[in-house]
Formats: structure tokens, C-alpha cells, sequence
């Protein structure tokens, strides 16, 4: 974690240096016109969601790739028809990882978007705010960042609920693959075709082929805000100054 934490930091470091030396090379017309609060949220909050990546994502990919072939080659040693199994159903997580992933990447820019825009509207009132208690209107304000926020709530809680229901289908799978696997060996185990030892070693190393790409589906939409905001960094870097 401390190696990870590191990286993070020097990512984000390196990335807002990057990312602001270039918004100034284009010139204020171009900031004003893509819009200061977009930059400020994309700088500051933006790319702090890189923690998740580092912190959380790489970590459980690493273990993902590690464990579950480690597991599985004692499983395939010791029985191989559970062995079989396993291998069969264990790409189905990723497969359906992917494919949750494509479907949230639409809403993830859509979060950020509205983040983004609720950030440019805050800071012009901001810059307007003498003016508006100037002329007393400053109160009539409130309701246009309340309803700011109500979007922005909106669009998070759509965003959480995908995530959610994507645990939901890797989890569903996972338990599923290892009934599959538990099922089985019953059925060995009573037929009398399996000795007790291994059906239990079976049983218990079976999870552990699942867990780690389970707990990398979680990891990936913590860290997918971050990657978004890494993608918008990169798209800045390439306009032409």
C-alpha cells in the first residue's frame, strides 16, 4: 500500500503540473471558454480518484492474476473433474465484468460531466456574488444550487446503483460457480468416488479462485472516476497549443 500510495501521489503531481502548464500555454480565451470550473473540478477532485487505482484497482489485479491460477493448479492436481469446473466458469467474471464496464463507462462520463458543470456554475456565482448582494439577489441564488445539487445526486446515486448491481452479478456468478463445484462433490462424495480429505481441501480452495476477481470488479468502479479524469487530462494534453 505504501508503494501504491506513493504512485498515486506522483501521479496526480505530475498530471495537475502537466495539465495546468498546458490550460495556461493555450491562453485564458481558451480556458474561459472551456470553462474554469470544469478545469478546477478536473485538477482537484478529478484526479484525486486516482487513489482508488493505485490504492485499490492495481493491488486486486495483481492478486486476481496470482491466486486464482495458484488455486486452481491444486485444485486440477487433486481432482481434476472439480478442476475442469473451475476452469469453465471462472472466465465467466471477467466476461461479465467487461461488459458491466462498457455499460458504465457512458455513465461515468455523464457523473463527471454534471460535476463539472454544477463546478462551473458554483464558481460564476461565486464571481458574481457582490454584484448579486448588491442588488439583493443574492438569496434567490439558493434555489439554483439547490437544484445543482439535486442533479448531481441524481446522477451519482444512477451511477452507484450500476455498481451496485454489477457486485450484484459477479457475486451471483461466483456463488453460483462454487455450488456448481459443491454439488458435484456431494454427489462424488456419496457415490463413494472421492475421498472425504480432498473433497473438503476442493471445497475450501474453491472460493479462492473467485474471490480476487470479485474484489477486482469492486475495485474497478472505485477507480473508474479516476480514469476518467486521467482520459479528459489526455485530451487536453492533445489540443494543439
Amino acid at each position: 500500500r505504501t508503494v501504491s500510495a506513493r504512485a498515486a501521489a506522483t501521479a496526480q503531481r505530475e498530471l495537475r503540473a502537466q495539465a495546468v502548464d498546458h490550460a495556461l500555454r493555450l491562453g485564458p480565451e481558451w480556458i474561459a471558454h472551456r470553462g474554469h470550473g470544469e478545469l478546477t473540478a478536473l485538477t482537484t477532485r478529478g484526479l484525486d480518484a486516482l487513489d482508488a487505482y493505485f490504492r485499490e484497482y492495481l493491488p486486486a489485479l495483481v492478486t486476481a492474476a496470482v491466486v486464482p491460477l495458484g488455486a486452481g493448479a491444486a485444485i486440477l492436481f487433486a481432482d481434476w473433474p472439480s478442476g475442469v469446473i473451475i476452469a469453465l466458469t471462472v472466465p465467466l467474471l471477467p466476461m461479465f465484468a467487461i461488459l458491466v464496464g462498457k455499460y458504465t463507462a457512458g455513465r461515468v462520463a455523464g457523473a463527471t460531466d454534471a460535476t463539472h458543470r454544477m463546478s462551473e456554475r458554483l464558481l460564476e456565482l461565486v464571481r458574481v456574488l457582490p454584484v448579486l448582494t448588491a442588488f439583493r439577489r443574492a438569496a434567490a441564488q439558493g434555489e439554483t444550487v439547490r437544484q445543482l445539487s439535486e442533479r448531481h445526486r441524481r446522477a451519482t446515486l444512477k451511477t452507484l446503483k450500476v455498481a451496485f448491481s454489477s457486485a450484484f452479478v459477479l457475486e451471483l456468478a461466483a456463488t453460483l460457480s462454487v455450488a456448481l463445484v459443491a454439488v458435484v462433490i456431494g454427489v462424488r462424495l456419496a457415490g463413494g468416488h472421492l475421498p472425504l480429505a480432498i473433497g473438503l481441501g476442493v471445497l475450501i480452495l474453491a472460493p479462492e479462485c473467485y474471490q480476487p476477481l470479485r474484489a477486482v470488479g469492486a475495485a474497478f468502479h472505485s477507480s473508474e472516476d479516476g480514469v476518467e479524469a486521467v482520459r479528459r487530462v489526455a485530451d487536453l494534453l492533445a489540443t494543439p497549443a
